[in-house]
C-alpha cells in the first residue's frame, strides 16, 4: 500500500528544526490533520493485516523557491 501525504503533516515545526524522515508529526492545518490520520489509518492497516505502508510526503516542487518556506522543503 502507498500513502501519499502532504508535507502539511510535519510542516508547523520551527524553520529552525532539521527534518528528515523521522520528523515527527506537527500540523498547521486541518490539511495536516487529515494526513496525519490518513497515515495513522494505513499504520493500522500494517499491524492489522500485516500490509506495509509505503509513506509519500508529497513536496512542492518550483525551479526557484519562492518563499524562506519553501527552502526546507
Amino acid at each position: 500500500m502507498t500513502f501519499a501525504s502532504s508535507y502539511h503533516a510535519v510542516c508547523a515545526h520551527r524553520l529552525s528544526k532539521c527534518q528528515d524522515s523521522k520528523t515527527g508529526i506537527h500540523p498547521n492545518g486541518l490539511h495536516g490533520i487529515s494526513g496525519v490520520s490518513g497515515a495513522t489509518l494505513a499504520s493500522m492497516y500494517q499491524d492489522r493485516f500485516g500490509i506495509e505502508p509505503a509513506y509519500i510526503r508529497v513536496e512542492p516542487c518550483f525551479p526557484e523557491p519562492g518563499k524562506h518556506r519553501l527552502l526546507t522543503t
